[in-house]
């Protein structure tokens, strides 16, 4: 079968691209807890004699490793696309600007800036999951930051795409703040049953107004 244009490629892995920046936070969730259960046992995985087990266990541990650095050759990419005259550069990793701008490194690193706040979310909801008070805290700093930041620099070039970032921000912190009070032990049984129907209501409309909006647009 052939190709009907020749950009076609180009496009398949700019959609790629975009597909990894947007499922970021659960490839990495799921790479990170692979590469975790590689020490849970000394006869499963490397300890195994079976090979396919020493294959899925060599592959989890590069495919982690890809994850971490990530961020880092996204950041350097954006950089150096930035400082770049070059339109073929730009249009090869254009999935990682296409919708904000250029004009400076804040506006530019935008998506680099996301990805490293989800890789902070991960690495905190693994290794922190004890002390579930301090998790709240940490992520709702995070995305205050993050709002404060897309309030600030609007690095998208069309509105729309910046209020809907917005309404998220707010939706996510409105959850969080409801889920924080599961944390505490002295809550009655009837209480924390209404608040887990609150919060499931919150979660569908905010599920719901996406999907309004997503169609409207």
């Amino acid at each position: 079968m052939k190709v009907y244009k020749k950009s076609f490629w180009q496009e398949i892995k700019a959609a790629n691209w975009k597909l990894f920046v947007e499922m970021y936070y659960e490839i990495l969730l799921a790479a990170t807890l692979g590469f975790l259960s590689l020490f849970e046992g000394t006869d499963k995985f490397f300890g195994s004699d079976k090979y396919y087990d020493f294959v899925c266990s060599l592959l989890t541990v590069i495919f982690m490793g890809l994850s971490l650095i990530f961020p880092i050759w996204v950041t350097n990419v954006i950089l150096k696309t930035q400082k770049s005259k070059s339109n073929k550069l730009r249009i090869k990793y254009e999935s990682f600007f296409s919708d904000v701008s250029l004009k400076s490194k804040l506006t530019a690193l935008f998506h680099a800036f996301v990805l490293y706040r989800k890789k902070i979310t991960v690495f905190m909801l693994i290794f922190l999951s004890e002390w579930p008070t301090t998790t709240f805290v940490i992520f709702i700093v995070l995305q205050t930051v993050y709002f404060a930041q897309l309030y600030e620099t609007n690095p998208f070039f069309e509105k729309s795409l910046r209020d809907t970032e917005i309404y998220d921000i707010i939706a996510i912190l409105l959850c969080v703040h409801i889920s924080n009070a599961f944390s505490y032990t002295d809550i009655a049984v009837s209480s924390r049953d209404v608040l887990g129907w609150v919060l499931m209501s919150t979660c569908g409309l905010i599920i719901f107004l996406n999907i309004l909006a997503a169609v409207w647009s």
